[in-house]
């Protein structure tokens, strides 16, 4: 889980370095939720959300930006937010994005929360 979150804590960081590197004076600021609930079936699941005020993501490669060595960085290697998924995805997760250019970005995965076994 802690290398899923530095990835995507990465990735905003890197957002709002490029926003403010464009000159906009706004300060950055990450937003990060966890939220307990339930899933369509009823078990018990967790939800990470985190909410940056970067550049965003623009929409013609927002549905690849999980894959490996997908990037719209320069020096970027595509491979933090693809190992970020199948992380997620090995803890029997999902994980997507809703942004907006200019307005920044939200990512969130889902994890099933642990039970008790005592």
């Amino acid at each position: 889980v802690s290398q899923a979150l530095t990835n995507v804590l990465k990735n905003a960081g890197e957002g709002i370095g490029a926003r403010i590197a464009k000159g906009d004076d706004v300060p950055g600021k990450i937003l990060i939720e966890l939220r307990a609930g339930e899933n369509a079936e009823g078990l018990s699941k967790l939800t990470f959300r985190i909410t940056d005020n970067g550049v965003g993501l623009p929409p013609e490669h927002r549905h690849r930006l999980t894959e490996p060595y997908v990037t719209t960085r320069a020096k970027g290697t595509g491979l933090g937010l693809a190992l970020a998924r199948d992380l997620v995805e090995l803890m029997g997760g999902h994980i997507w994005v809703e942004s907006a250019p200019g307005e920044g970005s939200t990512f969130y995965f889902t994890l099933p929360r642990a039970r008790d076994t005592a």
